[in-house]
């Protein structure tokens, strides 16, 4: 942004966001453990959750390795 280059911005911070989300939610569920208390249950789609984690862990893995990711949504809810 300092040298005036805006594209893929929203990308970014539609990253970000989604992280801090995540974040919450982990920072939620230790918190409640570590107090002993029940957590909410609720159903989870693991195709849609890996689909918007897949930017973070491409840009965690990096350029040298291929990451190739075979999704269907609707397959296999969990209770988290």
């Amino acid at each position: 942004m300092a040298r005036g280059k805006t594209d893929g911005l929203e990308r970014y911070t539609t990253a970000s966001r989604e992280a801090l989300e995540r974040a919450a939610r982990l920072t939620h569920r230790l918190l409640a453990f570590s107090r002993r208390q029940a957590l909410q249950l609720g159903r989870i789609e693991p195709d849609t959750l890996m689909r918007g984690m897949e930017e973070l862990i491409r840009r965690t893995i990096g350029p040298a390795i291929r990451l190739e990711m075979r999704l269907e949504d609707g397959k296999w809810p969990v209770l988290s």
